[in-house]
């Protein structure tokens, strides 16, 4: 079955610069790769990214999001390192996922 990703926030690191203030956005593509479920955004953004930055495609401005796999890897560690709090069930997430998929919440089609 496939998923609706939707961005809604972006927790504030070197990574996600720029994209605190951003409208809820659904998450389409990451590299050009059409994004099926939560689960497969998270295997994408493991994915080596093209020149060490993963491109977003999202539905609202800025419609084009930019990530480097170096920051969100040391956002990854020093969040883990802080222990941040469980996710609500309610949010849908089922699984573990990095923090560069930590950045959206998804609802099921």
């Amino acid at each position: 079955m496939d998923e609706i990703v939707v961005f809604l926030m972006a927790l504030p690191t070197q990574a996600t610069l720029g994209y605190a203030q951003m409208s809820p956005s659904i998450v389409e593509k990451v590299n050009g790769v059409q994004v099926k479920s939560f689960k497969h955004l998270n295997q994408l953004l493991d994915l080596p990214a093209p020149g060490g930055t993963h491109r977003i495609e999202v539905t609202q401005q800025p419609y084009t999001m930019y990530m480097s796999q170096k920051e969100a890897a040391k956002a990854d560690r020093f969040i883990q390192m802080r222990a941040v709090p469980v996710l609500p069930q309610g949010l849908g997430i089922r699984e573990p996922c990095s923090f560069a998929a930590l950045l959206a919440c998804l609802f099921t089609r």
